[in-house]
């Protein structure tokens, strides 16, 4: 005898077609959820609903900065230019785009919506501030952090720096300089970045 069976119609019926019923809730928000998910493209993507896609904040030893929807500062490099991305690969392990999904485009409060951009990367619908890629850090840990205000590293050889990009465009003030640490001060050298 099948003791699946068995045990399922020993069930009262009205019980079996309520199980079914949350069966199908559960799926259905679970889809849901995957869904919004897919569409926002995950950690680094700009998020949906009411919230702006950039904002500023006042970070400590910065001044005011533009941040993502979760807070995290937002950074641009010496590198990229309007033709080629110069942050790609490894680099985006650390350096993480800001990407937008779907069509629309990005917010922002006040002025600093007029200098929001999409540029098409590999990577994805990338947003733009006055032409230049944004990007989070991942050794930022938490909002209000921008420990990669004037930050230099490198990645096949090319040599990044990196500043808080700032409201008015300008470059943000930069503390004494901080480097990665390793053979060769970068991802490929064996050092920092956890060995990168």
């Amino acid at each position: 005898m099948n003791t699946t069976a068995h045990i399922a119609s020993r069930i009262p019926r009205q019980w079996r077609t309520a199980a079914v019923g949350i069966g199908v809730v559960v799926l259905g928000a679970t889809a849901c959820s995957s869904a919004t998910q897919a569409a926002t493209g995950g950690g680094s993507a700009a998020s949906g609903g009411s919230a702006k896609t950039v904002s500023v904040a006042t970070v400590g030893g910065v001044g005011r900065v533009l941040v993502d929807s979760s807070g995290a500062t937002l950074y641009v490099n010496n590198r990229d230019t309007a033709m080629h991305q110069a942050c790609t690969a490894s680099c985006q392990v650390f350096w993480q785009p800001l990407t937008l999904a779907g069509h629309g485009m990005p917010t922002a409060d006040g002025t600093v919506s007029a200098g929001l951009g999409v540029r098409t990367t590999p990577t994805g619908r990338q947003v733009t501030y006055h032409g230049k890629l944004l990007y989070t850090f991942t050794q930022d840990h938490s909002a209000g952090q921008a420990n990669g205000n004037n930050f230099s590293d490198s990645f096949s050889g090319v040599q990044f720096t990196w500043l808080a990009a700032t409201p008015n465009g300008n470059l943000a003030p930069a503390p004494a300089p901080k480097s990665s640490q390793g053979n060769g001060g970068g991802y490929g050298g064996g050092g920092g970045y956890g060995g990168y």
